[in-house]
């Protein structure tokens, strides 16, 4: 965990706000552009797990080229001591937590449906395939925070010319994520 604020290159980690298999997200001041940013850093070092630093720069680039208001943008990949972190809009709930409060009512259900829906068809037209949908992994934005935000491609895959329909079917039936 970050003490009270941590330097990270030009950015003040303020504290920890999430954690994964392969990493830790931060929530961190840009002290260039003076805003609020989210740092996700990798466990691994670049040494110790090469492909670590190659995970994490796919991921970065499977989500950086998609503009949407409904999927986290990527504002920087990089790494720090051999540490691979990629730098992204800050957002401070996910649907996960919205879930654990309660009920949702069916209008907040359908438009955060919508929402996801929109973000992955805008991955989908660039041949993105996400593999990792799940609560946790919908960040929840805007002033009532009903806006989603699909964020975590560190499982994404590209489609490509040279992968059948067949393909994705059977890579349906491996277990990702958590």
């Amino acid at each position: 965990m970050v003490g009270k604020s941590t330097k990270f290159g030009h950015y003040m980690l303020e504290k920890q706000v999430g954690h994964g298999t392969y990493g830790r997200v931060y929530k961190a001041w840009d002290t260039k552009l003076e805003r609020i940013v989210a740092i996700k850093q990798s466990r691994f070092t670049l040494s110790e797990e090469p492909k670590a630093g190659h995970r994490f720069l796919q991921e970065a680039r499977s989500a950086a080229g998609l503009e949407s208001p409904n999927i986290v943008r990527i504002y920087d990949v990089d790494d720090q001591d051999d540490l691979p972190y990629i730098v992204m809009e800050f957002v401070s709930s996910n649907l996960q937590k919205i879930m654990a409060t309660g009920r949702i009512s069916t209008l907040d259900a359908i438009i955060f449906t919508a929402g996801i829906c929109r973000g992955l068809a805008v991955a989908h037209n660039k041949d993105i395939i996400h593999q990792d949908i799940k609560p946790g992994n919908i960040l929840m934005a805007g002033a009532r925070g009903v806006t989603p935000k699909v964020a975590d491609f560190g499982t994404a895959i590209a489609y490509s010319e040279n992968m059948s329909r067949n393909s994705l079917r059977c890579r349906n039936f491996r277990i990702y994520g958590s």
